[in-house]
């Protein structure tokens, strides 16, 4: 599934490139455009934090976090995950099995990051990921 979640996005990048701001209700090609916002125009994003990124609570509240993300056939992921006392900011590049970036935890938070059969905790700030 995650090899193909590129590939799901081309509709949905499509409409962002012809201007639209949600789903559009017919097809992009046709001369006459609609576009009423729809609470599920924003799946793709939910999908992307939530099978791609996984940044998962362990606990109520978000105070300890798992990163255990799925990159499938994405060469980099990019995000930024709100708390109401910070952030988690993510940047990974993957390269074959493995992967490397930062991962900042603007929070003060027990954060743990998996990824394959490693295993690290991340501290509050800043954190190198070369794995």
């Amino acid at each position: 599934m995650m090899e193909n979640f590129r590939n799901q996005l081309q509709p949905w990048i499509d409409m962002l490139d012809s201007g639209l701001t949600t789903f559009n209700e017919v097809p992009v090609d046709w001369e006459s455009q609609r576009s009423v916002s729809h609470p599920w125009s924003t799946n793709p994003n939910n999908h992307f934090f939530n099978s791609v990124c996984r940044i998962k609570p362990v606990t109520t509240g978000f105070w300890e976090v798992l990163i255990q993300s799925r990159v499938g056939n994405l060469e980099k992921i990019n995000a930024i995950w709100p708390l109401p006392d910070g952030k988690i900011i993510i940047g990974l590049v993957r390269k074959k099995d493995n992967i490397s970036g930062k991962i900042n935890v603007e929070a003060p938070r027990k954060a743990i990051l998996k990824w394959s059969d490693h295993i690290l905790l991340l501290k509050e700030g800043p954190n190198v990921i070369d794995l």
